[in-house]
């Protein structure tokens, strides 16, 4: 027996360990094949969120010219029939 483990030792003298070449390899594929899933997976989550969030979309009252607003200087002017009747009867508080 004792022979035996002798004669192995001296052939494994010369032998390179590939042990830590492979864990690294193992864990190289690992890491790629859950970026590759992920890249799979996120178009289908995506479309699934979109459906839930169009069930779920709720019509709020508002301002219907909000909804045509394009851009920050789109906005359209606010109608003046408040402002002058505020004037109006800021005149006639003066006037008495």
């Amino acid at each position: 027996m004792i022979c035996f483990l002798t004669a192995f030792a001296d052939q494994t003298e010369g032998m390179t360990d590939i042990t830590p070449m492979l864990i690294f390899i193992g864990k190289f594929f690992v890491a790629f094949g859950l970026i590759a899933l992920m890249a799979v997976l996120t178009p289908k989550i995506a479309a699934k969120v979109d459906k839930i969030r169009e069930n779920h979309k709720q019509k709020h009252p508002g301002d219907p010219n909000c909804s045509r607003v394009r851009g920050i200087y789109d906005l359209p002017p606010m109608p003046k029939t408040q402002p002058e009747a505020d004037a109006d009867s800021a005149e006639k508080d003066v006037e008495t």
